[in-house]
């Protein structure tokens, strides 16, 4: 999960503002990286649209490309259309954190 981090070990805490129930969650960034690599540990799969799951809150897919109309092969790997879209769902992780209970967390009511 460095993508979260990108590189720089000094972040230390992980937000989440559900601007729905009117609630900040902080997390302590290490617990959150934990979390994320035991629930993707053994539970990796494909959906029927070809996306891959790491766990129940990170998805990996191809990127449909940047809108612009580009004159490389699409099966060249520089064309924009085959890079990878990590994608975290942060209200179903602060939700299901809630619910839980799977790992500590402060929540501000606002």
């Amino acid at each position: 999960m460095r993508v979260l981090v990108r590189g720089d070990q000094n972040l230390m805490v992980f937000m989440i503002n559900d601007k729905i129930t009117n609630k900040i969650y902080v997390y302590r960034m290490r617990d959150v990286l934990d979390f994320l690599f035991e629930n993707a540990k053994n539970n990796i799969w494909f959906t029927d649209k070809g996306i891959i799951k790491l766990g129940d809150f990170v998805s990996v897919q191809r990127k449909g490309g940047n809108g612009k109309r580009v004159k490389i092969n699409k099966h060249e790997w520089t064309h924009p259309g085959n890079e990878l879209q990590l994608k975290f769902s942060p209200l179903e992780f602060a939700r299901s954190t809630e619910r839980t209970g799977a790992i500590k967390f402060c929540a501000i009511d606002g």
